[in-house]
């Protein structure tokens, strides 16, 4: 027992009372390329059934997204040859397919929507429409699932589409034009079959972006609107239907309804505030009144309401002035403080962790992060601290989820590491690593998430470099301990014979705990 007591104080001792803490510059002006966020690019392919015209490498969106250093492309795939409900053919499916390869070749994700068309609207009173019936719908849906399955690492997102012009659920000739409108009780029940067909449809790890907020709270409410049961930290990314349903905002400030997004304005936008920290938010703007598409008013929105992505090319008035003005004494344009923030945009304030340890013991580290951008991350994604030198690389997974670490928030996260039993002796530098979760793109810095601080080297393969030199080495003695770095960084006492070290404010046990 007491060999066991005095191995627990040795742990403590070795792994807090020789720590270095490195305190972090933030950047908040450059322009920092990172996955599934920003403004995104648009491209669309009128499917014709023989699998002709899908992208390639020198495809417009493409370049686009390589000369404009943009993630993200909205990808639209208009399936009018099968608005009869004849079933797509395996070439377009295989299109389909390749799209997502090409998206996958050069390091973008796509932002999926599908619909049968984009022409027919002269006015709400004027328009003309075909597309299948609900059951022609759901069943092009059970085809598409395998393709999206197999191509879930490059998918952001996917809008609900598929219902009336554009898949906005506006003006549609299987449900009728009004279907879209709350209270319409004959309309509910076939709304739910197509989101549950939708919900099937998409990567089990991937949203659905719905249109309008009513869509959302009734489908949750089970045909009532229902406000009060929203996500947290405890019920977001449980794979649940309500944790994979998001919004997606084609009007987005063109006045204060946003052209019927909004129907009980003052509980949607708290609501979506809400839903905002959890799910993807996007989608574009469509003109309107300067009164709320200045960019001001734009900014303080996209920061409210949590968002991740707009269009950069619609509606291109409207975005000359983003372009064309700044707040007062900012360097940067109403867009380009858009280009940083949408999304999540991660700053290290400080690290701290031992600067030698015996390879038997667990590893503590704390640090602070910042996160500057409106949203957060909203798809899994594990940080790993890295251990490397020239001949060994040890990655330790962090328990600490990078999607809670909260936009206009710093989280500070405290994790106690284990070194694998074969740790080798040596020096070794530390980098903090978020790579995708998908085996087939982890490797590929373009979808490794970077930290934009101003001291923060980025390595080839996608790590943020900490600056930290860490050495293991078996039988450090606590004598050999810097005592200067223990009274700097923390507090030790002795109380009913046990020993608590005090740091940055909280009390650690010979556990670390």
């Amino acid at each position: 027992m007491k060999k066991t007591l005095i191995a627990l104080v040795a742990t403590l001792l070795c792994t807090t009372l020789n720590a270095a803490t490195k305190t972090y510059v933030a950047d908040d002006n450059t322009m920092i390329l990172n996955p599934e966020r920003g403004f995104y690019h648009y491209s669309d392919i009128k499917l014709k059934g023989d699998g002709t015209g899908g992208l390639t490498n020198n495809s417009g969106g493409i370049t686009s997204c390589r000369l404009d250093k943009t993630t993200l492309l909205f990808r639209y795939f208009y399936l009018n040859k099968y608005n009869d409900g004849s079933a797509i053919t395996d070439k377009d499916l295989a299109l389909i397919a390749n799209d997502f390869k090409v998206a996958r070749e050069n390091g973008i994700k796509i932002i999926v929507r599908f619909s049968y068309g984009s022409q027919g609207y002269k006015s709400d009173n004027n328009w003309s429409f075909t597309e299948p019936s609900k059951e022609g719908m759901l069943a092009h849906m059970a085809q598409l699932k395998p393709v999206l399955a197999a191509n879930a690492d490059v998918i952001a997102c996917v809008q609900a589409g598929f219902v009336g012009i554009w898949g906005e659920w506006y003006f549609s000739s299987t449900f009728g034009k009004d279907w879209s409108l709350p209270n319409k009780t004959d309309a509910k029940a076939a709304r739910n079959d197509i989101i549950n067909g939708l919900l099937d449809m998409t990567p089990v790890d991937r949203c659905v972006q719905l249109r309008t907020v009513h869509y959302i709270t009734e489908y949750i409410g089970n045909g009532s609107r229902d406000y009060t049961t929203q996500l947290d930290d405890q019920t977001a990314f449980n794979g649940s239907a309500q944790a994979r349903i998001a919004h997606h905002n084609d009007a987005f400030c063109a006045n204060q309804e946003n052209d019927g997004t909004y129907y009980e304005y003052a509980k949607e936008r708290p609501y979506l505030a809400n839903l905002g920290q959890y799910v993807p938010l996007g989608g574009e703007n469509n003109g309107g009144s300067s009164s709320y598409n200045n960019g001001a008013k734009v900014v303080a929105d996209m920061e409210l309401l949590h968002y991740d992505f707009l269009n950069t090319e619609y509606d291109a008035s409207v975005i000359s002035t983003w372009r064309d003005n700044k707040p007062a004494g900012s360097k940067l344009s109403y867009y380009e403080i858009m280009q940083r923030r949408l999304g999540y945009r991660l700053q290290l304030k400080t690290w701290s962790m031992a600067e030698l340890l015996d390879p038997q013991y667990p590893l503590h580290v704390w640090f602070s992060m910042y996160n500057s951008g409106f949203s957060n991350l909203y798809n899994k994604r594990i940080a790993y601290l890295v251990l490397k030198n020239d001949k060994h690389t040890y990655r330790l997974p962090l328990k600490s989820d990078p999607r809670l670490w909260k936009s206009g928030q710093t989280t500070d996260v405290h994790e106690v590491l284990t070194l694998p039993d074969d740790a080798v002796e040596g020096v070794y530098k530390v980098y903090l690593y978020m790579p995708d979760v998908y085996e087939s793109i982890a490797a590929n810095p373009a979808y490794a998430v970077r930290l934009a601080n101003k001291d923060m080297p980025w390595t080839e393969d996608g790590m943020n470099d900490l600056g930290i030199t860490f050495e293991l080495r078996k039988g450090v003695p606590f004598d050999a301990l810097d005592e200067a770095k223990v009274a700097a960084l923390s507090t030790k006492y002795i109380k009913d014979n046990k020993l608590y070290i005090r740091r940055h404010g909280k009390i650690y046990n010979a556990l670390g705990m």
